[in-house]
């Protein structure tokens, strides 16, 4: 039997059934990290060009193209060109306010490929939530509730298609194996963590794991890895007091010098010199 992993936890704001977020991403946070949840999240790029990578597959978006992102699939995000911001507006919708209109929705996935028709539509809903969610005027959640339920309707009446792995056993037992790899490095990073140990974690043989890993990531498993702990080590960095060594053990990096390496690759710059520049 699958078991259950653990996934994101997505909060969702008062009154709706839904996460809103604005997104401008630059300069060293363009990269995210390969991660899943189970709501349904859709993406509308404002201006620049972003690469998203979901199942392995990569896409290049740029101003006014969308992207939906299906339950439980592992995606990621970078760009082409980190001197050009990407401004985006992301929902991240319940997954059970799609099943509550529709008890089947287990066996089906949202598409945007083939419904140019339809687009426009979505996108103009997109952009008034966005718009109201900025004013916050009295009673926007009411307004946001009603577009969100019409474009729930729109993504329903004309982007759905079979989920292929709802059918596929082989392939969603595989795609879970590396959610649950995934969870284990997000909960571990601290500690040192071998490839035989997260392929154990898996349940595959090492050469195996990295093939899958790379091949529904994107990435290989090292690169991911580092990417989580550096990550984590800016936000220390930048919210504590700590050395420069306390840092690089915290974060599961073997030695400082390892440390700044992965950091320069990261933000094109030394440790020290980001702390300088950056903390206030």
């Amino acid at each position: 039997m699958i078991q259950p992993v653990k996934m994101e936890e997505i909060v969702h704001h008062n009154n709706l059934s839904a996460k809103i977020l604005p997104q401008t991403l630059s300069g060293d946070n363009f990269r995210v990290p390969p991660h899943w949840h189970k709501d349904i999240e859709l993406n509308l790029i404002l201006s620049g060009t972003s690469l998203s990578i979901v199942d392995g597959r990569p896409s290049i978006l740029t101003s006014g193209d969308m992207c939906v992102i299906n339950s439980r699939k592992i995606h990621s995000g970078d760009t082409p060109d980190e001197s050009v911001p990407i401004r985006l507006i992301t929902i991240q919708w319940d997954y059970d306010f799609f099943t509550r209109y529709c008890p089947d929705f287990p066996k089906y996935q949202f598409s945007l490929t083939g419904r140019a028709d339809i687009l426009p539509e979505i996108r103009s809903r997109v952009l008034q939530i966005a718009d109201l969610y900025a004013a916050k005027k009295p009673y926007y959640e009411m307004k946001i509730s009603a577009l969100l339920l019409e474009t729930g309707y729109l993504l329903l009446e004309h982007c759905l298609e079979e989920n292929p792995y709802y059918y596929d056993y082989e392939s969603t037992r595989k795609a879970i194996q590396i959610q649950n790899a995934i969870t284990y490095m997000e909960e571990n990073y601290s500690q040192q963590i071998s490839l035989t140990q997260i392929a154990d974690q898996a349940n595959m043989s090492p050469a195996y794991f990295s093939r899958k890993f790379k091949q529904l990531t994107g990435i290989n498993f090292s690169e991911c890895l580092a990417l989580y702990r550096v990550q984590k080590a800016r936000d220390e960095l930048m919210n504590t007091e700590n050395t420069m060594t306390e840092i690089a053990f915290n974060n599961g990096f073997a030695n400082v010098k390892s440390f700044i390496q992965y950091f320069r690759k990261q933000y094109h710059t030394t440790p020290k010199q980001y702390q300088k520049a950056h903390k206030t």
